[in-house]
């Protein structure tokens, strides 16, 4: 007959090691992997933005070839 594991099968010195590394990552991911990807998501758009504008007189002269405008998909 097979025996069906419950909750007590993970040792309670090992649940609260793991919780206490967990409260650790995201205090280091709230401290230095914000701060990170807040500066990487500006830069991005800063550069999507310049790239829009460098794009935008090719989009006309298209537009103006072709007699229908373009579909610029922005994320």
């Amino acid at each position: 007959m097979h025996s069906v594991a419950h909750g007590a099968w993970f040792p309670p010195w090992l649940a609260t090691h793991a919780n206490y590394y967990k409260e650790l990552a995201t205090t280091h991911r709230k401290e230095h992997g914000q701060p990170v990807l807040d500066v990487l998501l500006q830069k991005v758009s800063e550069k999507s933005i310049q790239a829009q504008q460098f794009m935008e007189p090719h989009f006309e002269s298209s537009k103006a070839v072709s007699g229908q405008p373009m579909i610029i998909f922005s994320i």
